[in-house]
């Protein structure tokens, strides 16, 4: 949810922010995640509102650096002014830690709860990042930088046509794991997350 307001809401979405919220509201689930992209001029100003809405629905408010996967006219916000500017009201606490391998950094809350700060660009956590993404078409992208990604389908076609045991297809994923950078993929090109699928 990257804007409170109505109107910026529309803009960005072309959808309707008050049915949002109202969903939003009614959700019955365990753990609920509440991730705003920030903008440049556009949303860096919401913060504090934007924890008090998650809040307000039970929900961990974690606030994501903008990655430039591909060209748009939206500049990335600053995270580490709102993060500041947060501690410096007191809102949040001054530091932050990260819970197991989450590429989040979470801050205790003034009055209960936490918020989470993904810094994927300014402060990158390649070295500590488990995550991967399976794309529509069967690609497994062991990085969101990555050109490509691994070919899965083939891989579950072999299998599925008992070109490969589950044994097999183990040592294959394993193999795979193991050429996860620890470090950023630079000078790629890629696709939208819409696209990626996230």
């Amino acid at each position: 949810l990257d804007t409170l307001d109505k109107d910026k809401y529309h803009r960005l979405t072309g959808g309707n922010l008050e049915l949002v919220k109202n969903n939003l509201k009614n959700l019955r689930v365990k753990i609920l995640k509440l991730n705003t992209i920030l903008l440049k001029d556009f949303n860096t100003g919401e913060a504090e509102t934007i924890i008090e809405f998650a809040r307000s629905i039970g929900a961990i408010p974690r606030f994501i650096e903008k990655m430039d996967l591909i060209p748009d006219n939206f500049p990335r916000g600053s995270i580490k002014k709102v993060r500041r500017r947060l501690i410096n009201s007191g809102m949040i606490a001054p530091s932050g830690r990260p819970i197991g391998n989450s590429v989040s950094r979470y801050y205790k809350l003034k009055g209960g709860g936490e918020v989470g700060f993904i810094t994927s660009i300014s402060e990158p956590f390649c070295g500590r990042c488990d995550k991967v993404r399976i794309t529509s078409d069967g690609k497994l992208k062991l990085c969101l930088f990555e050109d490509g990604g691994i070919d899965l389908k083939s891989l579950f076609q072999a299998a599925g046509a008992g070109r490969a045991g589950e044994k097999e297809l183990e040592k294959e994923f394993l193999k795979i794991f193991s050429h996860k950078k620890q470090e950023r993929i630079t000078g790629t090109r890629n696709v939208d997350m819409v696209s990626i699928g996230g």
